[in-house]
């Protein structure tokens, strides 16, 4: 990592699908990464939450998808949301560790 560098995995510039559920919303916003790591991902949206949202994130990749509560960790105006994987169960993480080995470190 370089001196000015605070992320703790790769990141890899991937467009993903996602579904973003809110706790008490009957319906999901659709959505796409802009980048994603084996913790977290970017989402790119113009309504931005707030840092220390919490809500249920849904990302598909390859013939899977793996679906766990999430985090805002930060917030940029007019930009997007950096969101943190809360509580990705083992498998899911193993899954999307060895989808994650086929993509290009950006």
């Amino acid at each position: 990592m370089s001196g000015n560098e605070r992320r703790r995995n790769a990141r890899y510039k991937v467009a993903l699908p996602l579904e973003i559920r809110r706790e008490g919303q009957s319906f999901g916003i659709k959505g796409e990464t802009t980048d994603i790591s084996q913790t977290g991902f970017y989402y790119s949206t113009m309504m931005q939450m707030p840092v220390g949202t919490t809500f249920v994130v849904t990302v598909w990749f390859a013939d899977q998808s793996l679906t766990c509560n999430a985090l805002v960790r930060t917030s940029d105006p007019g930009v997007g949301n950096g969101i943190e994987f809360a509580d990705l169960d083992p498998q899911s993480q193993m899954a999307f560790a060895e989808f994650l080995a086929t993509l290009p470190e950006s």
